[in-house]
C-alpha cells in the first residue's frame, strides 16, 4: 500500500470541491425560487424542482462531510504509522550500535512491529470504507442527474425570463457533472493507493 500525505490531501481537495459545488447548486435553487415569485402561474413545477435541488444539495453536503471525516481518520492513522515506523527504524539502529542492549530491544521491536501491522490493517479498512462511501455518493449523485433533467424540462415551460431559467438549469447540470468528475477522480486515486 502506497499512501502518502499528498495523496490524502488530493482526496480531501476533491471532497472540498464537491462540497463547494453542492453549495453552488443550493444557491442556484434559491435564486430560482426568488425569480419564480414574479411568475406564479408557470412556476409550480419549477419551484418543486428547486426544492428538490435544495434537498439534493443538503444531502450531498452530508455525504461530503462523511467523506471528510474518513479522510481525516485515515490521515491520523497514517501519521501514527509513520511515527511507529520511524521509532522502529531508530530502535533497529540502536540495536546494532549497542550490542549489549540487543536483547531488551528485541521485545520492544516485536511490539512496534505488531503495532505497525495493526495500523496497516486499520488504514486498509478505512480505505475500504472510504471506497464504499464514494460509491454510495455516486449512487446518490444519480438523484442529482434526475433532478437536473427535471430542471431542464421545467425551464422549457417557462415563458418569462426563459433564458435565466435555462441558464440556471445548465449551471446545475454542470455542477452535477463536476461532482461526478471529482467522485470518479477520487475513485481512481484510491484504486492507485491499494
Amino acid at each position: 500500500m502506497k499512501l502518502e500525505f499528498h495523496s490524502i490531501i488530493a482526496l480531501n481537495e476533491s471532497i472540498r470541491a464537491i462540497y463547494d459545488l453542492s453549495l453552488e447548486i443550493r444557491v442556484q435553487a434559491l435564486n430560482s425560487l426568488l425569480a419564480i415569485k414574479n411568475i406564479k402561474s408557470e412556476s409550480i413545477g419549477f419551484s418543486a424542482v428547486s426544492f428538490e435541488l435544495i434537498h439534493f444539495s443538503r444531502e450531498m453536503e452530508a455525504h461530503s462531510e462523511k467523506l471528510t471525516k474518513l479522510i481525516f481518520s485515515i490521515l491520523y492513522s497514517v501519521t501514527q504509522l509513520n511515527k511507529r515506523k520511524k521509532n522502529f527504524f531508530l530502535l533497529k539502529k540502536a540495536q546494532k550500535l549497542i550490542p549489549s542492549e540487543a536483547k531488551p530491544l528485541e521485545l520492544i521491536l516485536e511490539t512496534r512491529e505488531k503495532e505497525i501491522e495493526k495500523l496497516n490493517l486499520n488504514i486498509q479498512e478505512k480505505l475500504d470504507e472510504l471506497k464504499k462511501a464514494i460509491l454510495q455518493t455516486f449512487k446518490f449523485c444519480k438523484n442529482g442527474s434526475y433532478v437536473t433533467i427535471c430542471t431542464k424540462i421545467e425551464s422549457a415551460h417557462i415563458k418569462e425570463n426563459r433564458e435565466f431559467f435555462r441558464s440556471l438549469a445548465n449551471n446545475v447540470e454542470k455542477c452535477v457533472l463536476n461532482i461526478y468528475h471529482f467522485l470518479d477522480d477520487m475513485n481512481k486515486k484510491l484504486g492507485q493507493l491499494s
